[in-house]
């Protein structure tokens, strides 16, 4: 992603993180130069591109490296979760469907 992409969300997200409210750095830029609360500022897509999401501006968001690796250990639970309830019900359509046969 573009230096030039990143300062534009820097500057509509107001330099602050979109989950936590914490102030950003830019990668790159020396930590010196920054408040000593300041994170590393990641870029998440709200929509993932796996799922069809852009890199359009309008579907990113800065957000520090902490919420960032939360917000995706949410999602990676949230799928487990989805998973278990797909197989889950499968097992009961093919129960079903072997009880509906030997009837």
């Amino acid at each position: 992603m573009s230096n030039r992409k990143r300062k534009s969300l820097m500057e509509r997200d107001g330099g602050d993180c979109m989950v936590c409210g914490c102030p950003l750095r830019l990668p790159g830029k020396p930590k010196k130069d920054f408040p000593k609360n300041c994170k590393a500022a990641t870029v998440h897509h709200e929509i993932g591109i796996a799922a069809g999401g852009t890199h359009s501006i309008d579907n990113l968001c800065l957000v520090c490296v902490q919420c960032h690796a939360e917000i995706h250990k949410e999602e990676v639970d949230r799928l487990i979760k989805d998973k278990k309830n797909l197989i889950r019900v499968v097992k009961e359509q093919n129960k079903f469907l072997t009880e509906l046969k030997q009837d």
